[in-house]
């Protein structure tokens, strides 16, 4: 349940004075030639080892979101090169069993998307810039398997069930939380197993929605991977069946292609796969298969992200090392290297509008920044 949001996003600014708590900050330029790296320092009372996830707001906000389960959610707004903006207690707008799984902004309001990991069921609200009041909510009566920007409004990807059926549902709303569509996208089968037809990524172009959906058949036979392109209204542009070596951890677009980051591997008899190598796999916004290309430097690429020039892909590995791939559109690899901070673990990596990368991590005293420029690295 935790690839809920690909693409979902948190932040809360340092107006929200009123909910927010002290911390202190060193002020910090970014002039120095990539890579950097910045800790992030807040004096708060939170242990740093309970970062759930971290997250690109805009070109110049970062938030990190820690989950203690005595105190609930903490939100730790920076900008990009470490320096703390402020910190914010979830349960201020959400009960305590709920995680922080979306969020975007407009000039005056964030909307802020949570999932009550205990039921299952979300909630959005819109939060006022200026004062932090919450403006207006909407509740939703299904199980959230994800949250996503559309234009001008808000996506969410929920399941219903019976004992013989899984429904995937599409709830879109505008920024007045007026319900746009709210339909079921697909339905199973019932020789499908319902616990396993799951969204996994997703990515939205101006005009349609990609995601992979695995639907598991009854009796334990491996999943087969969909990848599905559906128009804004919910109807189904196309649909393609992705090779059954392939697992994706996460999907980018830009204006030209669809990028699917993962791993591909050998079926065993158990239907597993293993001897992972990391993988990029490229279609147009048509359905054409563009390009594969395969790594046997890592196991796996966790995150993706894309401009229109390029796209990157992260291992997120544990321990210390992440691996990351340029790659341009047609498939030629730009650099592949490796990265990151001695027993640190990976939470989020992100290609910036003015082309930086950054990679969002923890060890067990603090959370790091390590931020790259490509176009300088790319001179090398």
């Amino acid at each position: 349940m935790r690839r809920l949001i690909v693409n979902c996003m948190v932040v809360l600014m340092c107006c929200f004075s009123m909910i927010s708590v002290a911390y202190g900050t060193e002020e910090r330029a970014d002039t120095a030639a990539s890579p950097q790296t910045y800790r992030i320092r807040p004096q708060a009372p939170y242990d740093p080892r309970l970062l759930i996830d971290a997250f690109l707001v805009s070109n110049d906000e970062v938030a990190f979101y820690i989950l203690d389960s005595e105190q609930g959610g903490y939100l730790i707004q920076t900008d990009r090169i470490g320096n703390t903006r402020n910190i914010v207690w979830v349960k201020n707008y959400f009960s305590k069993d709920s995680d922080i799984v979306y969020c975007t902004k407009t000039d005056d309001c964030y909307f802020l998307g949570a999932m009550n990991h205990e039921e299952g069921k979300g909630e959005i609200i819109a939060v006022s810039i200026r004062t932090g009041e919450v403006l207006r909510r909407f509740a939703l009566d299904f199980t959230v398997l994800e949250m996503t920007s559309i234009p001008d409004g808000i996506c969410v990807f929920g399941a219903t069930s019976t004992e013989n059926t899984a429904d995937l549902r599409m709830l879109q709303l505008n920024l007045d939380f007026d319900v746009l569509v709210d339909k079921i996208i697909l339905s199973t089968e019932r020789n499908v197993d319902p616990r396993y037809v799951l969204p996994s990524p997703s990515a939205v172009a101006e005009e349609h929605l990609f995601i992979q959906v695995d639907r598991q058949p009854l009796g334990g036979a491996r999943s087969t991977d969909y990848l599905y392109c559906f128009n804004l209204d919910g109807t189904i542009k196309w649909e393609i069946i992705l090779p059954n070596n392939l697992a994706i951890r996460s999907i980018s677009v830009n204006d030209k292609n669809i990028f699917l980051f993962g791993y591909t591997g050998d079926i065993n008899e158990r239907n597993i796969l293993e001897n992972h190598k990391a993988t990029v796999l490229c279609y147009s916004h048509e359905g054409e298969q563009m390009w594969q290309n395969v790594y046997s430097e890592t196991a796996q690429f966790y995150y993706g992200a894309s401009n229109d020039n390029l796209c990157v892909g992260a291992s997120g590995i544990d321990g210390g090392t992440t691996y990351l791939c340029v790659i341009d559109n047609h498939g030629t690899t730009q650099k592949l290297w490796a990265e990151g901070i001695e027993n640190s673990e990976d939470r989020g990596m992100f290609l910036t509008p003015d082309n930086h990368v950054l990679i969002l991590c923890q060890n067990d005293t603090s959370q790091f920044i390590i931020s790259y420029d490509l176009e300088e690295l790319l001179k090398e």
